[in-house]
């Protein structure tokens, strides 16, 4: 028996419960991560947002001179 015989003697009736399991818990799990993600970007965003200390600008005007 070669491993392409098991293949073709198995039923679409004995795959597809197979391929509904792995569907379902593949489109799972990248819910779960896509759902996590999210909260990292909305915590990283807010963060931004809001600033946590004063900005201080500074502007020199004017020349050295030179001595001498």
């Amino acid at each position: 028996m070669t491993p392409f015989t098991f293949m073709n003697t198995t039923s679409l009736r004995t795959r597809a419960p197979f391929l509904a399991l792995a569907a379902t818990v593949t489109l799972t799990v990248l819910a779960s991560l896509s759902h996590y993600a999210d909260r990292q970007v909305q915590a990283e965003q807010f963060a931004q947002a809001t600033p946590s200390a004063p900005t201080q600008v500074v502007v020199v005007t004017g020349k050295r001179s030179i001595n001498g």
